[in-house]
């Protein structure tokens, strides 16, 4: 019983579609994940500006208990 190749034509072209609805998924997914690498770059630079803004406010407030002394 072999196939004929109308059915290997119809599973060529079934197999095709599923690859390229596959292939658009990725595209999707990847687009998604430059936009939250993006995002997570500006949160990590934000993350970093409010250590600097920390760490110079205990400068400050360490020097404000000490002339308190």
């Amino acid at each position: 019983d072999r196939e004929s190749p109308e059915t290997y034509r119809r599973a060529i072209t079934y197999y095709m579609r599923r690859l390229r609805e596959a292939n658009e998924e990725i595209k999707r997914l990847n687009y998604l994940l430059a936009q939250q690498e993006v995002r997570l770059a500006s949160i990590m630079r934000e993350k970093s500006e409010c250590i600097k803004l920390c760490k110079k406010q205990q400068v400050q407030l360490d020097k404000f208990y000490k002339a308190q002394k």
